[in-house]
């Protein structure tokens, strides 16, 4: 295994857990995850993010979710739970 030591560049020797979206790194439960973001130049919000990323922690490879990914989950657990959101 290669070390590290004085890099923060993500390397093969972490795990792989890209493909499934993700808001924890599913190798150590942080949720500070590393993602590529584009900054609007005038007002420094957020414009676009990418979702390859990385868990700030252990430097596992993650894919970042998104608003729709989360949607998905909670509609999963309104309906095992009997809710709807319909009127």
């Amino acid at each position: 295994m290669k070390s590290n030591e004085g890099s923060d560049d993500v390397t093969d020797d972490y795990l792989d857990a890209r493909g499934i979206p993700t808001s924890v790194c599913p190798r150590c439960g942080c949720d500070w995850l590393m993602a590529p973001i584009r900054l609007h130049p005038d007002t420094y919000t957020i414009a676009m993010w990418g979702t390859k990323g990385f868990c700030y922690s252990c430097k596992a490879k993650l894919t970042i979710g998104t608003p729709p990914d989360a949607i998905d989950e909670w509609s999963e657990r309104m309906e095992s739970e009997g809710e709807t959101d319909d009127d």
